[in-house]
């Protein structure tokens, strides 16, 4: 891999992991509003991609973001962003939380690129749809909207705009952790999250009603742990992880989503979606 010289920022390059979709329309707003040219974009989301993919990277400017998923990043990603070689090279690391508290999926995956030898240059939360979001508990809903969308526009500017004058990394190590700017911490030794064995019971895929199912496969194609499997469209309830994305690939939405949370939990997410949560940026 090429070794960017004297911080010569020349493109950009975006590296996603989006089973809904919400964190590539964020990280896409963000190339665009970076305005250099584009790098082949690399999509980590299906089991195919990521297996194949050998780590390599061409862009000068590396774009990473991924959902929080129960408080961090998604920890299947970890091998595969251990894959990438940082030295010498800036990258902005990008979260997209589904309207509840942001907690650690930022500073956790900014830990695991420092580590990887990265250089921070500007680092963000996002909103996006919460993949538990229903009628009834609509947390962030339609997001990410035309207003995270411009925001994510501007931010790629002021990126633009400090890699162009004075590029700095705002991280700062100390011991085992990582500081963004002081808001954010985390270890750099973060393995990520996975979805917690509690919860199973209460936030599923509905059973299938295969009397109507026309085996079209969508479900299966979609799923970003390989999952489902392929003849019976069972699901694998041990690597589910409840990101949704059958429930809107199938055309005839046989797959449902069922959120049946007890009285408190029902609550806690009402609570999360009952104001709207900004993005934040750090510059």
């Amino acid at each position: 891999m090429q070794k960017v010289e004297d911080n010569k920022i020349e493109s950009v390059q975006s590296i996603y992991f989006s089973p809904t979709g919400n964190t590539k329309k964020i990280v896409k707003a963000i190339e665009k509003g970076i305005g250099l040219p584009i790098k082949r974009s690399i999509d980590l989301t299906l089991p195919k991609r990521r297996e194949s993919w050998l780590g390599s990277i061409e862009g000068d400017l590396l774009l990473v973001g991924v959902p929080v998923h129960a408080g961090s990043y998604p920890a299947l990603l970890l091998p595969y962003l251990k894959k990438l070689e940082g030295v010498d090279r800036w990258v902005v690391p990008v979260a997209v939380c589904g309207n509840a508290q942001m907690r650690n999926g930022l500073p956790d995956l900014s830990g695991v690129l420092k580590k990887q030898g990265f250089k921070i240059a500007a680092a963000a939360n996002f909103v996006g749809q919460h993949s538990f979001c229903t009628e009834d508990i609509p947390m962030g809903e339609g997001r990410p909207d035309g207003r995270d969308l411009r925001v994510a526009r501007s931010f790629g500017r002021k990126v633009a705009a400090k890699m162009g004058s004075d590029p700095t990394d705002i991280s700062i190590m100390r011991g085992g952790n990582i500081w963004l700017r002081v808001y954010l911490t985390s270890s750099v030794d973060s393995q990520g999250s996975t979805f917690p064995a509690a919860m199973h019971t209460v936030i599923r895929v509905s059973e299938l009603d295969k009397t109507r199912c026309n085996n079209c496969q969508g479900c299966v194609k979609s799923c970003p742990t390989g999952a489902i499997d392929s003849k019976t469209l069972q699901i694998n309830d041990a690597t589910c992880i409840r990101c949704f994305a059958c429930t809107y690939a199938c055309p005839q939405g046989l797959r449902k989503k069922v959120v049946d949370p007890d009285s408190d939990l029902r609550a806690w997410f009402k609570k999360q979606g009952s104001e709207r949560a900004d993005p934040q940026i750090f510059l």
